[in-house]
């Protein structure tokens, strides 16, 4: 089950969306008849897809008209970035092609489709049915300490403290809403 760290970033959705944490738990919750799934959270996992545009068009076909996905995902700012190349050396390509399967697990993957503006570009052509509602810089510190630190709480005050001077070049995760057209 996703943290209770999670869950306050939630607090705004619909509590009946599969809160999916698992990359294999993500594919399971798409694998449904077109227009059938009414939300789905995401937390954590799409960035772990080795297909993750294959995904993104299972999710496009799989959400029902009006209903939405939403990410809490790895975000590369110039803080986070030096951080993820100590925790993930052999998992982290920035110059990947991400509308290019490469089959290969990518720690890059959510900030490659959802941050840089050429990608959300060709994301509108590829997936004209998916618009993004919500694209949001959620954390500084906390993303990056384990979910039963005895730390957690204090950092997730001092990063809604610093969030509005530090967020661009150190927030360390995002929230991206993306709504099927109805």
């Amino acid at each position: 089950m996703p943290s209770d760290f999670y869950r306050l970033y939630l607090s705004d959705t619909d509590r009946k969306h599969p809160i999916c944490d698992d990359p294999e738990d993500l594919l399971e919750a798409v694998d449904c008849k077109a227009n059938s799934l009414n939300g789905l959270v995401i937390l954590d996992c799409f960035w772990q897809l080795e297909e993750p545009i294959k995904f993104l068009a299972q999710l496009e076909k799989a959400l029902a008209p009006d209903a939405s996905a939403i990410f809490i995902e790895p975000l590369l700012s110039p803080m986070s970035y030096a951080i993820a190349k100590l925790k993930h050396p052999n998992n982290l390509n920035i110059k990947a092609k991400p509308y290019k399967n490469s089959g290969k697990i990518n720690f890059a993957t959510s900030s490659l489709i959802f941050d840089r503006i050429e990608n959300r570009i060709q994301f509108m052509k590829e997936f004209p049915n998916l618009t993004f509602d919500c694209r949001e810089r959620i954390n500084l510190f906390t993303g990056w300490v384990d979910n039963d630190s005895p730390l957690l709480d204090n950092l997730f005050k001092l990063d809604q403290l610093l969030m509005p001077f530090l967020g661009n070049f150190a927030a360390s995760h995002m929230k991206v809403i993306l709504r099927k057209k109805a």
